[in-house]
């Protein structure tokens, strides 16, 4: 469905995002690909936005799987590992990963290594020091509250990123304590694990990458492949065949 996409390699990274208006007059094709499980799943929501959403990022997912595994994208068949994280059993080597915030959807996909990305909405409504004391430790809760308000917020975002792209690479999703994750963020957003608590993970084996999209939204990747080159495409209707 997707045309003039990148090589992915065992040397590169491709991360890909649009917007829910890129792709939604082909929804119905889209749909299409889904299992009966996700087509029932769609259905499900509550709001026609959550089941257009879902219903474009898997099918967009299945499309560049397909596409990179040169399979036909409705024959995919999805597991999941012990805290939902899906993968392909029939092809364990392809890692990839999801994530989606208000109009946009993130997506990214990369041979053997560990990754997880995570966007935020930059301009939503947070109550900044609520979940920071919550999910952040001492440490990072205090550089946050010697910040004014704007510079309060993105470093919060960025922390956040952070910490949930790493929680989905690893597979543990909200089942880890985000609190055991020390995360720095210096004034070129560059992104670290200073310290890690109740993982056997090194924290000098992970690299984080800040993902610029789109403005009022904050982006993140985390993964083990530091070697590889990061390639970003932006899917749009040009894109889709017909």
């Amino acid at each position: 469905m997707f045309h003039q996409l990148p090589t992915l390699t065992r040397k590169n990274i491709l991360v890909f995002f649009f917007t829910l208006n890129d792709l939604l007059k082909d929804i119905a094709g889209f749909y299409a690909l889904l299992s009966k499980d996700e087509q029932k799943k769609a259905q499900r929501f509550s709001f026609e936005k959550d089941s257009n959403q879902y219903t474009l990022a898997r099918g967009a997912l299945r499309v560049l799987l397909g596409h990179y595994l040169n399979v036909v994208p409705q024959s995919l068949t999805f597991s999941y590992h012990k805290y939902g994280k899906p993968y392909l059993e029939d092809f364990p080597e392809m890692q990839f990963n999801v994530s989606h915030s208000q109009e946009m959807v993130l997506l990214a996909l990369n041979y053997e290594d560990l990754l997880g990305v995570d966007i935020e909405y930059e301009e939503r409504s947070v109550d900044v020091d609520g979940i920071a004391r919550r999910f952040f430790n001492d440490k990072e809760y205090a550089r946050l509250r010697n910040l004014d308000a704007i510079n309060k917020k993105r470093l919060f975002f960025y922390q956040w990123t952070a910490k949930e792209a790493f929680v989905k690479a690893i597979g543990r999703g909200i089942a880890f304590n985000l609190r055991d994750i020390e995360i720095a963020s210096d004034a070129e957003e560059e992104i670290r694990i200073v310290n890690l608590h109740n993982s056997n993970e090194n924290p000098a084996d992970w690299i984080f990458y800040t993902l610029s999209l789109i403005p009022r939204y904050v982006a993140v990747l985390a993964t083990k492949a530091s070697s590889k080159v990061l390639g970003i495409k932006h899917l749009d209707r040009s894109l889709v065949q017909p």
